[in-house]
């Protein structure tokens, strides 16, 4: 159980720090669609919160509240709830700590993990808490030219293999998604957008037998450029509610988007997409 409640978190915490560097790294323009948020979950059906824009000049700190009410085939309900928390400072750094323990439980640390992406110098980390471990992923564009060698000094040949992370897909049906700008409404007493991604999944696709339809319906503050609530209708109509609470507008500390001194750092050197050079 501790390995795999461990691998859950790495997996989990690297594969949210990939759309980082994507979408929702950009300014969400009035004058324009509302695209959907980047969500994070377990992959076991169950939603912990989304990612922020790593923008600069709009610093808040949050919490993510993520209600979900999960029915399954035989019509049984289960409702599972965490909290994750956010932050952003004025430079553009994000911060989003992903707590995987159910409301109410004992603490496991191991099922805490936090990834800070760095919007001036493009370096994803990932924490892990309970072990005080960090991998620190830079890329390729973003770093220093090499030092230029006198003559007399030998450089000896470095191979480095590659790790190819990408998985041949294998053929089948694309959903049909479909996205729409509904109306401007007011939550918390603020103007939100509500944007609404509609999907049409075909039998067999990811893990289900029959043909079904995911609804996603996103409400977004333009002034904080975030989300504010996430409401997805799944399969068995079960229902993940994710809602933007505690709002604080301050700048975050400056030590909360740094690794800590006592932690030891794995430092990854990203080449080319799906390409990584270990160091």
């Amino acid at each position: 159980m501790s390995c795999r409640v461990l691998a859950l978190v790495i997996i989990l915490l690297c594969s949210a720090a990939i759309p980082c560097l994507g979408g929702q790294a950009i300014r969400q323009e009035e004058d324009k669609l509302l695209m959907p948020p980047n969500l994070i979950g377990t992959g076991e059906d169950v939603l912990v919160g989304f990612e922020i824009a790593a923008l600069p000049a709009i610093p808040f700190s949050a919490t993510i509240d993520a209600e979900n009410r999960i029915v399954n085939a035989d019509g049984n309900t289960t409702i599972q709830r965490r909290v994750t928390k956010v932050a952003r400072d004025s430079r553009g750094r994000t911060r989003v700590d992903t707590d995987l323990n159910p409301v109410g439980a004992p603490t496991d640390t191991r099922l805490i993990g936090v990834h800070i992406y760095d919007a001036v110098t493009k370096i994803d980390i990932t924490l892990f808490p309970s072990h005080k471990f960090a991998i620190s992923t830079e890329y390729e564009d973003t770093l220093p030219p090499p030092l230029e060698l006198e003559p007399s000094t030998p450089s000896p040949p470095v191979v480095m293999k590659p790790i190819h992370l990408g998985l041949r897909r294998q053929s089948q049906p694309e959903p049909d998604i479909r996205r729409e700008e509904l109306s401007i409404e007011v939550f918390d007493g603020a103007r939100v957008r509500h944007g609404r991604e509609t999907s049409r999944f075909p039998a067999n696709y990811g893990g289900q037998k029959n043909a079904h339809i995911v609804v996603i319906d996103y409400w977004y503050s333009q002034e904080l450029q975030s989300f504010v609530l996430v409401k997805q209708l799944g399969p068995h109509n079960s229902v993940h509610t994710l809602t933007l609470r505690n709002v604080h507008r301050q700048d975050p500390a400056p030590s909360a988007f740094r690794i800590p001194k006592d932690y030891n750092v794995q430092k990854v050197l990203m080449k080319a997409p799906e390409t990584l050079y270990l160091q």
